[in-house]
């Protein structure tokens, strides 16, 4: 007869015989020594015990439901040392205790298909194909490739489409169903350190575009300059030729979709209505953007033109309801036309794809 001990990892409880609690609270401590200077360290202490619990789940089972010391002695060979490098003997061990995972998941549960995002170049289907079927994930990719270059871009769209179905591997027990071997205490503290630097090249990429945005308009790091009185007066008139350029082009595609006349300039009978209306907002796009740049640029973009541009637009929204509500015939019939309009257009498009 043994003592037993209720424990709790990742917020679920689980029965461990007296040495085998012993085991996993020497090997966590020692875990939370090694990572003392990690500044991930609370991430990683959480991964570990939840890479445990998985482990300690698959030695569980509906007529057990105690993990035994022996077990336990050899989810921590499994797992390895924290501070283990790669190709030393203790990297070593964590690799064989990997392999002895492997093959006892496999035998252990049903082999299943998953995604593996580990090292995955997109979404993990291939890693997740290769590891099913036991080969290697170089060849599953040529053949994605050939597939897609033979179907005319089909096995694009079955990559895709797997990539929804096909559930990711999260859990040890899962890895272990879908062929792959779990992970390793050396494997997290690896997967939170590339966390980490990507996390730090994305801040990086973010300051030095913003640090080029700030060189642009001559600003210089740390530095805010006051915009002046003909700055401001300058944003504001760009700012109102933004909104005149607005109505216009409302006013323009109210013509159409109801007159089909520009201006008072007719549409050729060959031309439709949506097509119209596209380049519509195409050319509006076009002309409008450098305005909208100048308008919002750093010099002109602090103090007062901040209140000239939210009064512009406060009197120019007025303007349009005002016009809206002198011209209801002409709103209404818009709004009544606009639907046939859009189904016109998304009929075109699905004739052009399905030709």
């Amino acid at each position: 007869m043994k003592k037993v001990i209720t424990i709790n990892l990742n917020g679920h409880a689980y029965q461990v015989e007296e040495g085998g609690y012993d085991a996993l609270r020497a090997y966590l401590d020692r875990a939370a020594e090694a990572l003392a200077d990690n500044p991930d360290r609370a991430e990683i202490m959480a991964d570990l015990e939840r890479a445990i619990a998985d482990r300690c789940r698959a030695h569980l089972g509906p007529h057990k439901s105690v993990v035994t010391d022996a077990e336990v002695e050899r989810i921590v060979d499994e797992m390895g040392p924290v501070d283990g490098a790669p190709g030393t003997a203790a990297g070593d061990g964590a690799e064989a205790g990997a392999k002895r995972s492997k093959t006892s998941g496999a035998s252990a549960a049903p082999k299943r298909l998953y995604r593996i995002t580990d090292n995955a170049m997109v979404g993990g289907v291939c890693q997740g194909l290769a590891a099913y079927f036991a080969i290697d994930v170089t060849l599953v990719r040529i053949g994605f490739a050939i597939t897609t270059l033979v179907t005319e871009g089909f096995g694009i769209l079955a990559y895709v489409v797997m990539m929804i179905v096909i559930p990711e591997a999260k859990t040890s027990e899962e890895r272990a169903a879908a062929g792959a071997p779990a992970a390793s205490a050396r494997d997290l503290v690896d997967r939170a350190r590339k966390e980490a630097n990507r996390t730090a090249r994305r801040a990086q990429a973010s300051w030095r575009r913003q640090q080029r945005a700030w060189n642009r308009y001559g600003y210089s790091v740390g530095m805010s300059q006051p915009a002046s009185p003909a700055a401001a007066g300058i944003a504001a008139m760009f700012t109102f030729v933004h909104f005149a350029l607005m109505f216009a082009a409302i006013a323009a595609a109210v013509a159409i979709v109801n007159h089909g006349e520009v201006f008072g300039w007719e549409l050729d009978p060959d031309v439709p209505v949506w097509a119209a209306v596209l380049v519509l907002l195409v050319a509006y796009q076009v002309i409008v953007a450098p305005i909208r740049a100048a308008a919002g640029s750093p010099f002109a973009g602090s103090g007062p033109a901040h209140v000239w541009n939210a009064a512009i637009w406060l009197v120019g929204f007025a303007f349009v309801w005002w016009y809206a509500v002198n011209h209801q015939g002409e709103v209404r019939e818009f709004i009544t036309r606009a639907p046939d309009v859009l189904r016109d257009f998304f009929d075109s498009v699905r004739d052009w794809i399905s030709r």
